[in-house]
């Protein structure tokens, strides 16, 4: 079995290396990056060679910013200031009657306020106030119409753009006072076209006409019988216009106006609230605003004044039956001293009738304090049972008075029990009267706890949109899209770009690596012209090319790659098409022939061989006829005189090339060409896709697989190189191809590049890189 070990295994020394390799380990150590900084590196790098992709897209993300800024409305926001009295709810004039404290106010919570500010009636009554729920826009050609219409600055109305008169194109206003719809356009808008001197046509969703009328004029008709009602007060637009009316419920409208409403205590526990309102036009902004506040303020002080109205409602109910039971005692006890005459009550029973009075008094008052309180609290509550606690101690202590008059004489129980109900209800009544005035006295004074200390005035500017605030906004949104794309861009990639990691796997070294060659790039694309096909390979055109460098450093290990080798046969193929094997292989034949050897160059690739080309000539006959014996016993070799190399082309395609590559024919050109050159180079097709590589490789004194970084992965090199031991192929090492300059681990290998001979038509040593 045929050995195929590595001629430099990866895990040998530097110093077993060849003299090219062991140079490149010394300029560049092994201490590099670790796996997290070679990621950020990598990332780096991708994203500077991917710089015109996200150029391109902040160039978008800028446009969508500006795209953005002008098609957004203009915002404004008013801001007002108004004071919540947390400690107590009326003026200072109210403390004089403590007894009605929990009547008249009491301590607020400034979060309730504000939550009671945003309230769906607060709301409703502001929009009801200001029609609100009227909604009347101009209609703007889609996309851009909005942006140009808020540019136009000249008088009167703007001229329409492409020749679309429906749509507003600066200039136009419109003002519906009043609209009155049926149920089904509810919150749908209806069409509004302009006509001439201030006439208009009302249109269905649909475009079905309505009814027409006149600005100033209230126009009116009837849809399927409920009415349908529009006052339009103000309509400045050319003739054909549309506009967009829309009628909303006022729950709706409420809504919308309490998202545009803010309020917030600033500072804290100061009990000043700042409050602000957004609207497109900025006398909008500062009219809503103060009618919320307006609104409010009213409300909190009817809110106040409720409780008193309850009790004075209470008060008077009470009031009608006590005054006809105070006349009812009077008559009574005035009766019955007529009828006996005077009774003389002696100072104890005077005393017991003046506790049993007070007792009485106090009791009556008691049951109107639980009646109110009842209205508010359950029976259960603390302040409803400490009350009938009372009652039930001062009707023990009512009955154990009167259990002291039954005592009396019969006519003096009956004198003391009717004095007692005349004092009684005199006293209870003269309560109650003073109770009613004091109540409304302090009613008439009764203020709100919430003042508005600074109205709302129109806005100077737009806090919205901000141009700075879009465009950032959306640049920022474009550089993480663009970075993400970068992010996918090097998780995906599969290509081979290490070449370490390459050769821990494989086993074999990594003999070269060529970077990238815009110079090769052209030469390429010139060659694909059919007319431009005498062009000159990268090592003549372009001898201080990076590449080039990195082709001589390979050059350098050759002698070193064929001591082993039976014959100085080099095959040079790939895993896949498009690697680079035929420029490598010229290239390599050409410099080699600088250094004073002998170079044969076979084109080894009977079925898409394109060498020829390559190297500038127009071959008729080559290794196809050889082999099938149409030359006879010499093959036809070109000597390009330039090059200094001979060249074998590949000639026709035969429809057998593996069977031809078996002949024997083809072991003795490889036999007496090695006798008779000092390198045979040989470029043979895939290795993955047809088996002819594996055949060649059989005669070869050595093979070297060429990966292209962007476009095979190590699995396919690994397979490649098995199928070539399997054949008997003796595989040396390995080349990348095309490695990007810009990659995160090519930055190991650019020194070597930096440097350029002086004289390229010779093999000069290049000097040595700066460490």
């Amino acid at each position: 079995m045929n050995d195929v070990r590595p001629a430099f295994p990866a895990t040998d020394p530097p110093s077993a290396w060849p003299e090219a390799t062991q140079t490149q380990a010394e300029t560049f150590p092994r201490d590099y990056d670790d796996d997290q900084g070679g990621n950020l590196h990598d990332l780096l790098w991708t994203a500077w060679d991917a710089k015109w992709l996200i150029l391109a897209i902040l160039a978008i993300a800028t446009a969508a910013g500006f795209y953005r800024y002008l098609s957004t409305d203009p915002s404004y926001t008013a801001n007002g200031l108004m004071q919540i009295e947390t400690n107590q709810a009326g003026a200072s004039a109210l403390q004089a009657f403590e007894q009605y404290g929990e009547v008249l106010g009491g301590s607020v919570s400034v979060a309730a306020e504000i939550a009671v500010m945003k309230s769906r009636p607060v709301m409703s009554d502001v929009v009801e106030r200001l029609n609100l729920d009227i909604r009347a826009t101009p209609v703007y050609y889609p996309y851009f119409g909005r942006a140009i219409a808020r540019s136009y600055r000249g008088p009167g109305v703007a001229k329409p753009w492409f020749g679309r008169s429906q749509y507003a194109w600066g200039g136009e206003r419109i003002q519906v006072q009043s609209l009155l719809v049926p149920q089904a356009f509810y919150g749908k808008p209806l069409i509004l076209e302009a006509g001439t001197e201030g006439s208009y046509r009302l249109l269905s969703p649909a475009g079905a006409e309505l009814l027409r009328g006149e600005t100033g004029v209230r126009a009116q008709t009837q849809i399927d019988g409920e009415p349908l009602v529009i006052f339009v007060t103000r309509l400045k637009a050319r003739a054909g216009t549309h506009f967009h009316v829309k009628k909303l419920t006022v729950n709706a409208a409420a809504a919308g106006l309490a998202r545009s409403f803010s309020a917030a205590e600033r500072p804290a526990q100061s009990g000043i609230l700042r409050t602000s309102f957004t609207a497109g036009e900025p006398e909008r902004a500062a009219t809503v605003l103060n009618a919320i506040m307006e609104n409010y303020q009213r409300r909190n002080l009817e809110r106040k004044g409720e409780e008193a109205d309850k009790t004075l409602a209470f008060l008077e109910k009470q009031l009608p039956p006590l005054q006809t039971r105070l006349e009812a005692a009077e008559t009574a006890y005035k009766d019955y001293l007529r009828e006996h005459g005077t009774i003389d009550i002696t100072r104890e029973t005077q005393e017991v009738l003046t506790s049993i009075t007070e007792i009485e008094s106090e009791l009556f008052t008691l049951q109107q304090e639980r009646e109110r309180l009842r209205a508010r609290f359950k029976p259960a509550h603390p302040k409803i049972r400490s009350i009938d606690s009372l009652v039930d101690r001062l009707s023990a202590r009512l009955a154990a008075l009167e259990a002291q008059t039954e005592s009396l004489p019969t006519v003096q129980q009956t004198v003391l029990r009717l004095k007692r109900d005349v004092e009684v209800t005199s006293g209870l009544y003269s309560n109650l009267i003073n109770s009613l005035q004091e109540l409304r006295i302090a009613k008439a004074g009764t203020v709100g706890n919430a003042r508005i200390i600074e109205d709302a005035l129109p806005p100077g500017g737009p806090v919205a949109p901000s141009l700075s605030r879009k465009v950032l906004t959306s640049i920022m949104i474009g550089l993480l899209v663009a970075l993400a794309l970068v992010y996918l861009r090097v998780k995906l990639r599969r290509g081979i770009d290490d070449p370490d990691a390459l050769e821990q796997r494989i086993g074999l070294p990594v003999l070269a690596t060529i970077p990238f060659s815009q110079a090769q790039d052209r030469i390429a694309k010139a060659i694909k012209k059919r007319h431009k096909t005498a062009v000159q390979p990268l090592a003549l055109q372009a001898p201080g090319d990076p590449a080039v460098e990195s082709i001589r450093s390979l050059r350098t290990s050759l002698h070193f790659l064929l001591l082993e080798a039976n014959n100085k046969t080099l095959l040079i193929t790939g895993p896949t098409q498009e690697v680079g094997k035929s420029f490598l292989s010229l290239n390599l034949a050409v410099l080699l022939a600088q250094a004073g050897s002998k170079v044969l160059l076979i084109d080894g690739d009977m079925r898409k061989g394109h060498l020829h080309r390559l190297a500038g000539v127009r071959p008729q006959q080559g290794l196809c006829e050889y082999l099938t014996g149409d030359l006879g016993p010499n093959p036809s070799i070109l000597h390009l005189e330039e090059m200094g190399i001979d060249f074998l082309p590949a000639g026709t395609r035969p429809p057998n090339p593996a069977d031809l590559l078996m002949h024997e024919r083809f072991a003795a050109l490889l036999e007496s060409s090695s006798g008779r050159y000092d390198y045979v180079l040989i470029d043979a097709p895939p290795v993955l896709a047809v088996t002819d590589a594996a055949v060649i490789g059989q005669h070869g004194g050595a093979t070297l697989m060429v990966a292209r970084s962007p476009m095979n992965n190590a699995e396919q090199v690994e397979q490649s190189i098995k199928t070539l031991q399997q054949s008997g192929a003796r595989t040396r090492g390995m080349i990348l191809n095309g490695i990007s300059l810009q990659s995160r681990y090519s930055y190991r290998y650019r020194y070597r590049y930096a440097y350029r001979y002086a004289d390229t038509k010779t093999d000069r040593q290049p000097k040595p890189a700066p460490s």
